[in-house]
């Protein structure tokens, strides 16, 4: 079977009974992408993902056991976890879809009124270090720094991606969490 190369390909009917995917109203990263799709696409995206029946796990972390243990074949999710998986000799292998993946950033700051803002600003000092970089390209995350390679030497400045604004999540998670249980009845 041909690699899907774009979302759409999650709808066609072949990948029926195939497919899983997060939950957006257990899973932040799987909101953020519910999100993406839908000002992509549109809510008829997700009318006609249901009808390929996909497997809807709690946590996006889930679509990889899913595809792992052989019980579905494709799926959005976290490609870390995926060639962690694929490393340790798991079935499994990423692909990022022609049409913009979804990119999902975990800000760090300090809040204003932080206990022990020195600590803070020491841990924020860590976490744009070479040293932390180098953590996250041996756990197959791509590095926040440019002189650390990734463990695929894929550069996310040559994938095609959608970035969510803050402001859209803030709004757009509650609204799809109440399409996605009236359109997927959980």
């Amino acid at each position: 079977m041909t690699r899907p190369r774009h979302w759409a390909d999650l709808l066609d009917a072949r990948y029926r009974g195939q497919v899983t995917v997060g939950h957006p109203g257990f899973s932040g990263v799987a909101g953020a992408w519910v999100v993406a799709m839908n000002d992509k696409f549109g809510w008829t995206y997700f009318e006609k993902l249901v009808q390929n029946q996909p497997k809807i796990g709690r946590s996006i972390n889930d679509t990889v056991s899913d595809i792992v243990s052989g019980e579905r074949m494709i799926g959005g999710g976290p490609d870390a976890l995926a060639l962690e998986r694929k490393a340790a000799g798991s079935a499994i292998d990423v692909s990022f879809p022609d049409d913009e993946a979804v990119l999902v950033v975990n800000p760090v700051g300090i809040l204003k009124d932080a206990p022990h803002p020195n600590a803070a600003r020491l841990f924020l000092n860590f976490y744009y270090s070479r040293e932390y970089s180098q953590a996250l390209a041996e756990t197959y995350n791509f590095p926040l720094r440019s002189d650390v390679r990734s463990a695929t030497g894929q550069r996310l400045d040559k994938i095609k991606y959608y970035r969510n604004k803050v402001e859209r999540l803030a709004s757009g998670i509650p609204e799809v969490v109440a399409k996605w249980r009236e359109t997927f009845g959980v």
